[in-house]
C-alpha cells in the first residue's frame, strides 16, 4: 500500500498526479479511502494480489473527477440537479479512462461501480447484490465513511460515531453486510482513533435505549419505530444530552450524514421525534435563541 502511494508521489502514475493538480481534496480523499479499504480487504482475506488490486482501485476510484470542472468540485454550496448529474458521471468516466490504459478489468470495474448499492438503487448500472464487484463493495463503505468525517466546502464533518452509525444502518440496503462487519472490526483495531475504537452496543438515557448495532430504539422495553433520520437525530441528542444544539449544527453534523438537503424535512423529523419519545422521561425543547435541547420532561 505504502509503495503504491510513494510511486504515485514520484509521478509514476500520471493520472493520479493530474487528479492531485486538479483537486487536492479529491486526491487526499482517495488516499484515505485506499487505506481504509486496504484494511477492510485484509480482514476479508483477499490475499496479496487481491490487496494490491484493491489499493490501486481505491486510489483511482475518483479519477473521473479529474475531467469535471473545478468549480463543481470546490463549490461551497450544494450542487444543482444538473451539477449533481455531472458529478455522478465520474464513476463511469473513471472506468472509461482506465479502459484506455493498461489496467485489468477487475480494477476498471471496481472504479466504474463504486457507487452501486446493494439493493440495486445505485449508479451507473443499478447492479444489485453480488452483481457488484467485491472491490466496489469495499470501496463504497470506505468512500462514504471517509467523506462523512471530512470537511467539505458545503458542510462541516459528521462526527465519527454518526458516520459509523449511518453505515451500520445502511448495511443490507446500500452496503454489503459482510463488508460493513469487517469495516467495524477495522475501526476497533485502530489505536490511533480512540473515538472509533469503542462502538457501544447501546446508548441509554432514562427509559430510552438506542441499540446501536440493530438501529432499534426502545422506551421501557417497547419499540419506538423511528425512521433512520429520526434515529440519527436521537443518537446525536443522547450524546449531547441537556446541552443546547444550534439548528445549523444538527443540519451540518447529522442531517448531511443522511444526505438530506431539505431544512423543512429536518423540522418535520424533529416534530415526529418529539412526539414519539413523549412519555419516555425526556423531551426535545426548542429555544429561538439557543437552539434544540434534549432534557427531562
Amino acid at each position: 500500500m505504502h509503495d503504491i502511494i510513494k510511486a504515485i508521489e514520484r509521478g509514476r502514475y500520471k493520472y493520479m498526479a493530474d487528479l492531485k493538480a486538479h483537486c487536492e481534496l479529491s486526491y487526499s480523499h482517495s488516499v484515505s479511502v485506499a487505506q481504509t479499504a486496504y484494511d477492510i480487504g485484509k480482514l476479508l482475506q483477499l490475499g496479496t494480489q487481491g490487496l494490491e488490486k484493491l489499493a490501486m482501485c481505491a486510489l483511482l476510484h475518483d479519477i473521473g473527477k479529474a475531467t469535471l470542472p473545478h468549480d463543481i468540485l470546490s463549490k461551497p454550496t450544494f450542487l444543482t440537479h444538473q451539477e449533481q448529474t455531472q458529478m455522478m458521471d465520474h464513476a463511469k468516466i473513471g472506468g472509461q479512462l482506465l479502459c484506455s490504459l493498461t489496467f485489468c478489468e477487475e480494477i476498471r470495474a471496481g472504479v466504474a461501480h463504486h457507487h452501486e448499492k446493494w439493493d440495486g438503487t445505485g449508479y451507473p448500472d443499478r447492479l444489485k447484490g453480488d452483481e457488484i464487484p467485491l472491490l466496489s463493495r469495499i470501496i463504497a463503505v470506505a468512500d462514504v465513511f471517509c467523506a462523512l468525517i471530512a470537511h467539505r466546502p458545503y458542510r462541516m464533518p459528521a462526527t465519527p460515531f454518526i458516520a459509523v452509525e449511518y453505515i451500520i444502518l445502511e448495511a443490507g440496503r446500500a452496503f454489503d453486510r459482510d463488508v460493513v462487519r469487517a469495516f467495524c472490526e477495522v475501526l476497533k483495531k485502530r489505536p490511533s482513533s480512540p473515538a472509533l475504537t469503542a462502538i457501544p452496543e447501546s446508548l441509554r438515557l432514562g427509559k430510552l435505549t438506542a441499540h446501536v448495532r440493530t438501529g432499534i430504539v426502545t422506551c421501557g422495553g417497547v419499540d419506538l419505530y423511528l425512521t433512520k433520520k429520526e434515529y440519527m437525530l436521537l443518537l446525536f441528542f443522547i450524546q449531547n444530552r441537556e446541552r443546547y444544539i444550534k439548528p445549523e449544527d444538527l443540519y451540518q453534523k447529522v442531517w448531511n450524514a443522511s444526505m438530506e438537503r431539505n431544512t423543512n424535512a429536518l423540522r418535520g423529523a424533529m416534530k415526529r421525534l418529539r412526539k414519539k419519545i413523549k412519555g419516555c422521561g425526556y423531551t426535545i425543547n426548542n429555544s429561538r435563541t439557543e437552539g434544540y435541547i434534549l432534557e427531562r420532561e
